[in-house]
């Protein structure tokens, strides 16, 4: 998960693995560090057990998940907890020359291959 706009995708199942559907699922999320108000959401909707949640994270860092959902009045809710890091860009930039280029590195670049293109551009 990346700053920003986000998808949480949350499966709900009954203890036979079938979807539950119409099920009350709420999420909060907290940075573990401490400092702000934890983030809640309710689900988008709802398909065979599938409870699509928008989340836009603040910052970066770990955050702990709670997932609870209940499936009416004749159920108990169940709460899960998930640990997620939260990145600036996604992990897979393990270098983001292509979204960010230090003025040395261009101004370097362009004094080798002053008349060529600039690599990752």
């Amino acid at each position: 998960m990346t700053i920003g706009i986000n998808r949480l995708r949350v499966f709900v199942s009954d203890t036979n693995g079938k979807p539950v559907e119409d099920a009350d699922v709420t999420v909060s999320s907290v940075l573990d560090h401490g400092g702000m108000l934890p983030l809640q959401g309710l689900p988008e909707g709802d398909s065979n057990g599938e409870y699509v949640f928008r989340v836009v994270w603040p910052m970066i860092g770990s955050w702990t998940i709670d997932v609870t959902a209940n499936a009416g009045a004749d159920t108990r809710a169940v709460t899960e907890q998930f640990n997620a890091y939260v990145y600036a860009l996604p992990p897979e930039y393990d270098k983001p020359a292509g979204t960010y280029r230090a003025i040395r590195e261009t101004s370097e670049e362009m004094a080798v291959n002053p008349d060529g293109e600039l690599r990752g551009s």
